[in-house]
């Protein structure tokens, strides 16, 4: 978490993380690489409402990094792990 934390209060790196997301299934699908709606976790009305609302400019922002950083509180709340361990000579 404080990784997290440290990262989204820099700039320079929400600056590099807003040209790295992709706000629609066009440009997705356009540049073949980033960040889509789906790999933060967002399903379908909530992935609509994101792509219309959300902007490169708006990613930069600290209220979209201190969601980040929610979702990550979020997550790591939620975390479970499992081992598997296996046998051999």
């Amino acid at each position: 978490m404080d990784a997290v934390t440290v990262q989204s209060a820099n700039q320079a790196y929400r600056d590099k993380l807003a040209e790295w997301m992709r706000f629609s299934d066009k440009e997705a699908a356009e540049m073949q690489d980033g960040v889509t709606a789906e790999m933060i976790g967002l399903k379908v009305i909530v992935k609509t409402f994101y792509n219309w609302t959300t902007t490169r400019e708006s990613a930069k922002g600290y209220k979209f990094a201190k969601q980040g950083i929610d979702a990550a509180k979020k997550q790591l709340n939620n975390f479970g792990a499992f081992a598997v361990f296996i046998g051999g000579n």
